[in-house]
């Protein structure tokens, strides 16, 4: 009901002045917005929630480890952080630097900057989080749907919610270039070239605004409280937001020990 902008683009006396529509990179806020889409997919039938991942890959496969011991990759294991997989995060390429495809990246193999995706802790003892992990899911819906993620993630999350603000485009249109905020580190000094780029799209790649965020967030308030929703049923809503493990749902943070109970998402990069 009430939006209002302040600050500058980038630090110093040329930065322009935020608005509501300047975007900004979200970071691993780009999980749970990528979540929303696997589930809308699981409720569609495309996906079994307990089902191995490597049975909707077919771009790349995920080597099977004795650390297994039996237990299967499932999607609901990889968006909880449970599914064993390398943890940690991506620190980003710089925007004139060549840049991996999400199967590089899996690999850990040039331009990739990352070590690979492997198993590495028995799958569903402990929450690990693991960009990786998203980065396996972001291959199984380009696998699966035969579409780039940027598009199954436009169609299926943000036109349906009306996220007009936000993209998981890397390579910014000049349109967009205009209403970017700049990076900066703690003392100041600027990002190289404005910001970093993320090919690790559900995991790291979402450009938004704190709008956008919000509207979404109110969507899934309202999922959950069962009331009608523009993106997943009640149940599924109820389902993502349930205590997984270690304080993780499927996608969000959750805290569900009192009455009304939270669901949140950080986000950080350079």
């Amino acid at each position: 009901v009430w939006t209002k902008a302040y600050g500058v683009t980038t630090p110093g006396p040329m930065g322009a002045p935020i608005s509501p529509t300047t975007i900004f990179q979200a970071a691993s806020i780009a999980k749970p917005v990528s979540a929303l889409a696997v589930l809308h997919q699981v409720e569609r039938g495309r996906f079994d929630l307990d089902a191995d991942i490597n049975g909707y890959l077919t771009s790349w496969t995920l080597p099977e480890s004795d650390l297994q011991a039996g237990e299967k990759v499932t999607l609901r294991r990889l968006l909880a952080h449970t599914g064993g997989v390398t943890p940690g995060g991506f620190a980003g390429y710089d925007r004139t630097a060549s840049t991996p495809g999400i199967v590089e990246v899996l690999a850990g193999t040039p331009p990739a900057s990352n070590s690979p995706a492997r198993v590495a802790s028995k799958p569903g003892t402990e929450v690990a989080y693991s960009g990786l992990g998203y980065s396996l899911l972001q291959l199984a819906l380009e696998d699966e749907l035969d579409r780039p993620f940027e598009a199954i993630m436009q169609e299926t999350v943000l036109q349906p919610l009306e996220l007009s603000d936000s993209t998981f485009e890397q390579r910014l249109p000049e349109a967009l270039q205009h209403r970017a905020a700049r990076g900066h580190l703690g003392v100041g000094a600027a990002v190289d070239d404005g910001w970093r780029v993320h090919p690790e799209l559900a995991a790291a790649g979402l450009w938004t605004t704190p709008t956008d965020l919000a509207k979404l967030i109110v969507d899934v308030a309202k999922a959950r409280r069962g009331e009608k929703s523009r993106l997943l049923s009640s149940d599924m809503t109820r389902q993502m937001l349930s205590l997984h493990k270690e304080g993780m749902g499927l996608g969000f943070v959750v805290r569900d020990g009192d009455a009304h109970g939270y669901f949140a998402h950080s986000g950080g990069n350079t």
